[in-house]
């Protein structure tokens, strides 16, 4: 019993349970960059190409975060907030020439600039898939709420900026995260794309890449429970003493 108490007591020091691998984890991440989802033209099925180029200002926007994870009860929530950065659309129309080659229209681009973005993850309802022999644990389907005001939009070309404001990702995304634990539990790495579809068939792809670490239970937590236990040994030998006098 004393050996699992110390296990116990060394597991809630480093922020872990001990009937669980549970912690919150202070989580590190990149957006590695976004595919473009390209349908083919309504007109003209099999011809038309419609072209989408999505850069990013810096290249690999950065995030922190505060993640809780349970591995045994299959739960994960948190947060990424995300860097300021800049996102540059541009899109562009292709098609076979009569005399061959390809001609290609460009409808111009437009650049927005976030200064601030919050993406609140609540895997509650998501589905859950944990391989021990790995340490892997995959979660699909989670709910991502994503908010920060678009202060600045620039466009260039016949393509207007989007809709500024708060953006709320579509129902119908298909978001995948896959976290690889350290042998301790304490530490993971781990990517996730997030799948957005369009009325239109278009979409796309954003990937991320990240990694946490283990947030240990602050010391004077850890005091303030020891010093608690401790009351509560006092009060029961004062209590057993009493009942041995009388």
């Amino acid at each position: 019993m004393k050996l699992w108490k110390s296990a116990c007591a060394v597991a809630f020091a480093a922020g872990l349970t001990c009937t669980a691998h549970a912690a919150s984890f202070a989580v590190n991440g990149v957006m590695t960059g976004v595919d473009a989802i390209i349908p083919e033209n309504p007109i003209a099925p099999g011809v038309y190409l419609d072209s989408i180029a999505i850069a990013f200002n810096p290249a690999n926007p950065a995030f922190t975060g505060l993640w809780n994870i349970d591995v045994s009860n299959f739960t994960l929530s948190g947060v990424a907030d995300f860097e300021s950065y800049q996102a540059n659309t541009h899109f562009w129309l292709r098609f076979p020439a009569s005399g061959g080659g390809e001609t290609v229209f460009d409808y111009g681009s437009y650049t927005v600039t976030r200064p601030h973005d919050v993406q609140t993850i609540d895997g509650s309802g998501a589905t859950y898939q944990y391989d021990a022999a790995t340490r892997t644990l995959t979660m699909t389907q989670p709910v991502i709420t994503l908010t920060g005001t678009s202060e600045d939009c620039v466009s260039e070309g016949t393509i207007g900026c989007p809709i500024m404001g708060d953006y709320v990702p579509e129902s119908v995304n298909d978001i995948v995260f896959q976290l690889i634990f350290a042998e301790d539990m304490r530490s993971f790495t781990g990517t996730s794309t997030i799948t957005r579809h369009f009325p239109d068939g278009s979409g796309d792809n954003t990937h991320w890449s990240f990694s946490g670490t283990a947030v240990p239970v602050p010391a004077a937590a850890w005091l303030f429970g020891s010093g608690v236990l401790g009351l509560a040994g006092f009060a029961r030998r004062k209590t057993e003493r009493r009942e041995r006098a009388a």
